[in-house]
């Protein structure tokens, strides 16, 4: 009876943490109601702790609170975050080899997500760490000037437009690159601007940069968006520890950050996977914030593999 207590107690913590948080157009549907039914089991259970307690009457309400238990941790919230980003990371691995491929390495997407959820907890602790790994994951708004980036870097020219994939157009041609870099330190409300500029432009290079996007101003613009959002995700994985927690349960309990960086940067380039992604972001937030003390890995864990079940037991089609 005391485990069913603490478990109970564990799922309140998670739920409420959540239950704030906006997502779409208002807080987490059922999490208050969820809340009342938890708060209920727990005024009945908290009598029959003692050891004297009648044992038909403990026998009775230990069975009500697992019934509870089961059901309110299919329905927590952060549990049908993880569904949510499990079904759709699934379906775009699915959907598109390369999102395979990446995720093969970090254990598929469980790996991916279990990542996402351990390493942003773990890093709450250290705010500038917190912070790094949000913008890293997260599209974050491009600041030149914030960011410290360099118009000389060596590397980062290459390893963004690696990463990106509507660069792609171009090829790998290190000087179209670097035009590509120059152009998109510019502050971000003159990018329209530049990108019109590009097809009236004499000077060799960028004509011939504004033709390799098919003389397409449009294409070029959404170009230079995802190039930046890359740029800033790699400056600040750099900020990261090199290894990550992930799901101490699974085959990968530890990430290379620059894998996990990598994957989600991929991930999100798919239908639904940057709301998903985002939604479970603030979800790690939320938990970190709100449940300072607790050991959230075994809740974590359990949330992931019910998340799991959940998914498996769907009709078919409504699962990646």
């Amino acid at each position: 009876m005391l485990k069913l207590h603490g478990d109970l107690q564990n799922i309140r913590q998670l739920t409420s943490a959540v239950a704030a948080i906006p997502f779409g157009t208002g807080p987490v549907g059922g999490a208050d109601d969820t809340i009342q039914r938890i708060d209920t089991m727990l005024t009945a259970i908290r009598p029959l702790l003692d050891a004297a307690a009648d044992s038909p009457t403990v026998a009775t309400v230990a069975g009500q609170a697992e019934a509870l238990l089961r059901n309110v941790t299919h329905e927590n919230p952060v549990v049908s975050t993880i569904v949510g980003a499990l079904a759709t990371v699934g379906k775009a691995a699915i959907d598109n080899n390369a999102v395979s491929q990446i995720l093969m390495g970090l254990g598929g997407p469980v790996g991916l997500i279990g990542g996402l959820l351990f390493s942003g907890i773990e890093l709450f602790a250290d705010q500038h760490q917190f912070e790094a790994w949000k913008k890293a994951v997260l599209a974050q708004p491009f600041d030149v000037d914030a960011l410290s980036i360099s118009p000389d870097d060596p590397t980062l020219p290459e390893a963004a437009a690696a990463l990106s994939p509507l660069v792609s157009i171009i090829g790998t041609a290190p000087d179209r690159i670097r035009e590509l870099y120059r152009i998109s330190l510019v502050a971000p409300g003159e990018m329209p601007r530049t990108a019109d500029a590009l097809a009236h432009d004499s000077a060799t290079a960028n004509t011939q940069l504004f033709q390799a996007f098919g003389s397409d101003e449009r294409v070029l613009t959404d170009a230079i968006n995802e190039y930046r959002t890359t740029i800033v995700s790699l400056i600040a994985a750099s900020a990261l520890p090199p290894q990550l927690p992930a799901d101490p349960t699974s085959a990968t309990p530890t990430l290379a950050s620059s894998d996990l960086v990598r994957a989600v940067g991929t991930v999100r380039q798919e239908p639904g996977a940057a709301g998903a992604l985002d939604q479970l972001v603030s979800v790690v937030e939320a938990i970190a914030k709100n449940t300072r003390g607790t050991d959230l890995a075994p809740l974590l864990s359990g949330a992931i593999a019910v998340a799991q079940h959940v998914l498996r037991d769907e009709p078919a089609g409504g699962q990646p």
